[in-house]
C-alpha cells in the first residue's frame, strides 16, 4: 500500500511476471488509483526494492475491529503502464539517458 499521486489510473487483473535472470514468477494483481495504490502478490516474492508499506496482517482482523493506525507511506505515480513502478518522471527520465 502507498498513496499514489497518479496521473493515470492503473486497474490490473491477475498477471504473472517471470524474471528471466533468477527464473523466479511473481503473480499479482494492482489497484492505483488515486489516493491510493495496492498490490497483492498472490504468489512468488516480490521482486521491488520499496514494497511500500505491508498490510498483509489485516487480513487477519474481523470485520468489526476498530483501531488507529499511524502510517508512514512512500508516494508513487504513475507515469508508466508497468504494475508496481511508481518512479516519478525524473527517475525515469534519467533512467532512460543511462542506457
Amino acid at each position: 500500500m502507498r498513496f499514489y499521486a497518479g496521473p493515470h489510473i492503473r486497474l490490473l487483473p491477475i498477471m504473472g511476471a517471470m524474471n528471466l535472470r533468477s527464473r523466479r514468477i511473481e503473480v499479482s494483481v494492482e489497484l492505483a488509483f488515486p489516493p491510493f495504490a495496492f498490490v497483492d502478490v498472490v504468489s512468488g516474492v516480490p521482486h521491488k526494492d520499496d514494497p511500500g508499506l505491508e498490510i498483509t496482517d489485516w487480513t487477519q482482523l474481523a470485520g468489526d475491529d476498530r483501531c488507529n493506525v499511524e502510517l508512514d507511506l512512500p508516494i508513487g505515480f504513475g507515469f508508466t503502464p508497468f504494475p508496481g513502478d511508481y518512479r516519478p518522471a525524473e527517475k525515469i527520465i534519467s533512467e532512460a539517458g543511462d542506457g
